[in-house]
This record gives C-alpha cells, structure tokens and sequence, in this order.
C-alpha cells in the first residue's frame, strides 16, 4: 500500500527501505539529482535525512563504505561524474552556444550536487 506520506509507514520496514537504498545507490553507475532531491524533501526534514545516513555508515551498513567512498570521487566538485551527470539527466547534453541561464542552471545543478555529497560526508562519522 502506497501512503501520502513517509510517516505512515511502519518504521520497521523504513529502516529496511532506507538501508536497501543506500545499497541500491552504490550499485548505481549514473546518479543524478534524486540525491539533492532526497535531501531536500525527505518529510523528516534534511538533517534527519543526514543523520539517518550517518547511523548507517555508524552502524555497518555493508553499502556504506562503497557509498563513502563513490561520494569522495564522483562529488568531489563541479565536474565530477556525479554533477555532471546530473545536470545531464536534468537539462540534456551540453552543446556548444547554449544560453547563459541554461549555462547557469548547469553550474547551479552540479554546485548542489556537490553540495549534497559533502553534507553526506560530513555526516560519517569519524
């Protein structure tokens, strides 16, 4: 059953959902910007969204440290895979002559990717 929102559900299978997809995300070979996404709207707020991440890096998720290590070297800045891919998958290919608001847009799609995996990585605990 699909409910309206993420607090219906039972926290059990949360807590299952939440660690199959840190799982899910290592396996990816192409992110985009469900990351930011996630962050930004997960229902218990952004700082709940991160410090549920870094329980599960503190708790042993097998996923977590191939997840660490994909945020240090596909986020590490602008024009890392991750962002670039992202404002792919967002915009479209980058073509020469584009306007500077979709120029512009680009940057601000891969500035908040970069963003969101330094946040994530911030909230690994040491």
């Amino acid at each position: 059953m699909k409910y309206e929102s993420y607090s219906q559900y039972d926290p059990v299978g949360v807590a299952f959902a939440e660690s199959a997809c840190l799982t899910v995300w290592a396996a990816l070979g192409a992110w985009h910007d469900d990351l930011v996404y996630t962050l930004l709207h997960y229902d218990r707020g952004t700082n709940a969204a991160l410090a549920g991440f870094g329980e599960e890096v503190r708790v042993g998720n097998p996923a977590c440290p191939d997840v660490v290590v994909c945020l240090g070297h596909h986020f590490r800045d602008e024009q890392a895979s991750a962002p670039v891919r992202a404002a792919n998958f967002v915009l479209g290919q980058s073509v020469p002559g584009e306007s500077e608001d979709l120029r512009f847009r680009r940057r601000q799609i891969q500035q908040d990717m970069v963003n969101a995996g330094r946040l994530l990585q911030k909230a690994t605990p040491a």
